[in-house]
């Protein structure tokens, strides 16, 4: 598969950069779902990213980026800019990106004091609401508080229906406590915000004090304190506490955020998501996303303790 990858990435090398000088290449990582690339010519460098894994399991919507800096023209100083997309693979049979490269340190790799900064900028991509709510490519306009009901209700049930398959008596404990705890009426003085849905430290970049969110094809339009979940969960061994501390100190003095009891719900259903792709997408490497016995237990903890 890696070689089948490569020969696809040097196919984008050529009907791109066919008259620029290459004088370096770079694979940057190669994951589950994407490949990426550092590709640098005599005058700029970018980033290439190559979506691997076609299966549903893994579906992801490549090219948000290019929405999103459309709509929202102010977020470009947060936000990579975007030179080429095939959202759909029609030239190469795999779906990819050519963006700009982002320079400096992820937020796993820098001091505390950046995850202060990290949070005032995710409150400023927050201040962009929304009419509509749901995954940006498949978005859906909000009309009533019903609509968005109605929205989560069908989110919940799609990911209990995959859970399901792959543990029963956990689908359902997790099912009725959605059930129970879950309204959308904690909602009524909340506007839909703009999310990037995938944050942790590796999709945060750090370069002379100035902040980028990288990594945009979970984004969606949502209620802002789902875009926390993943915070705690993911490069534990550099999240702890006092990092969120930081993190929510520079969020709460850009824009104030108050934490609904829908918030544990957001979280069990995301670690719930998290079980179904591990079992079809197993990794041996646990040293960032945890295994799969991790978000079983989380899910435990939170159902009992909740």
């Amino acid at each position: 598969m890696q070689k089948e990858i490569y020969n696809v990435y040097k196919k984008i090398k050529g009907l791109h950069f066919g008259k620029d000088e290459i004088v370096g290449v770079e694979q940057l990582g190669g994951g589950r779902v994407n490949s990426i690339f550092k590709v640098q010519t005599k005058d700029k460098i970018y980033t290439i990213k190559l979506q691997n894994n076609m299966d549903s399991t893994c579906k992801q919507a490549i090219g948000n980026e290019k929405y999103i800096l459309k709509k929202y023209d102010k977020l470009v100083k947060y936000i990579p800019k975007v030179y080429y997309l095939d959202a759909d693979g029609e030239r190469l049979g795999y779906k990819y990106i050519i963006l700009e490269y982002v320079k400096g340190n992820t937020l796993n790799n820098v001091g505390k004091e950046n995850f202060y900064l990290a949070g005032k900028t995710l409150a400023k991509i927050h201040s962009n609401s929304s009419k509509y709510i749901g995954k940006i490519q498949q978005r859906k306009e909000i009309n009533s508080y019903e609509d968005v009901e109605k929205y989560y209700l069908q989110y919940f049930s799609e990911t209990m229906f995959s859970l399901c398959k792959i543990d029963k008596k956990l689908a359902e404990s997790v099912q009725e406590f959605l059930k129970n705890k879950f309204s959308v009426s904690y909602y009524k003085n909340e506007k839909i915000a703009l999310i990037h849905n995938d944050v942790h430290p590796r999709n945060i970049i750090v370069e002379e004090g100035e902040i980028k969110y990288i990594d945009w094809d979970c984004s969606r339009f949502a209620h802002r304190e789902a875009d926390f979940v993943k915070l705690r969960h993911l490069s534990r061994n550099s999240t702890d506490e006092e990092s969120i501390k930081f993190f929510l100190k520079g969020y709460n003095e850009e824009s104030e955020i108050t934490f609904t009891p829908n918030f544990v719900c957001h979280e069990i259903v995301w670690l719930a998501k998290m079980i179904v792709f591990e079992s079809l997408n197993p990794i041996k490497d646990n040293s960032y996303f945890p295994n799969i016995n991790y978000y079983k237990n989380e899910i435990l903890r939170l159902l009992y303790n909740s």
